[in-house]
């Protein structure tokens, strides 16, 4: 579980949860993500604050391997942002992955897989020309999935990634990506510190909002039970 970060600079103030519940069995697991911040800003000569940002994201991710090195992993996806002007995304679907690494302290993995996704915007001009309707907007995905970790023997530092792609194979002008990195560096169980940074994009937005999204944080990590 991760805990709460606060960022700002001088006309901007950021508040923010991050959420990780992962259960990794021999043979089956799931990883529940949870993100979610409220952000205001201070517009030049007005000295009150106004909230511009309120976003939730939430995915789930279930998988089974079918041996030592392939499994198949679920996608269940939920995402609202004030920010990023989008009412309600959901998206699921199913794909099939390979783990060349897959030790207790290293995981790799990728899965190529099928999607469907349901976007719901409060406008309905687009910066690319692509098919919708009145605001909706229900697509075709195809896409890749890929996370892992590297938690070295008797070090208090860890690392975590997860990066995915997915395209419209309709429209592949269409597209979205996202990765996520993040470093932790335990202090006394279970409170770390955390450094991390996200990078995202979708090439189609409403007009006027940005195709691309960076921000690096830090905070503090609360985490139960401590991993292995």
């Amino acid at each position: 579980m991760d805990g709460a970060w606060i960022a700002g600079n001088l006309n901007q103030l950021q508040l923010g949860v991050n959420g990780l519940v992962s259960h990794n069995g021999p043979r089956t697991g799931q990883d529940l993500l949870i993100s979610a911040y409220q952000l205001w800003m201070q517009p030049t000569g007005a000295p009150p604050f106004v909230k511009v940002g309120d976003d939730l994201t939430v995915t789930e991710l279930p998988f089974r391997y079918l041996t030592d090195r392939v499994y198949v992993l679920g996608t269940a996806y939920y995402a609202t942002s004030q920010l990023r002007q989008l009412d309600h995304r959901v998206m699921g679907g199913a794909s099939v992955g390979y783990a060349p690494v897959r030790r207790s302290e290293v995981l790799v993995r990728a899965a190529v897989g099928a999607f469907y996704e349901y976007s719901v915007f409060p406008g309905e001009t687009f910066s690319l020309d692509v098919s919708h309707r009145d605001g909706t907007r229900s697509v075709p995905r195809v896409g890749l999935n890929s996370n892992g970790w590297y938690r070295p023997a008797n070090s208090p530092a860890s690392f975590r990634y997860l990066a995915w792609v997915f395209v419209n194979p309709l429209e592949p002008v269409d597209y979205r990506y996202n990765l996520d990195v993040s470093a932790a560096w335990k202090i006394v169980d279970p409170v770390a510190l955390r450094l991390s940074t996200l990078i995202a994009g979708s090439s189609v937005v409403l007009d006027g909002v940005s195709p691309f999204d960076a921000r690096t944080t830090v905070g503090v990590a609360l985490t139960w039970p401590a991993p292995p």
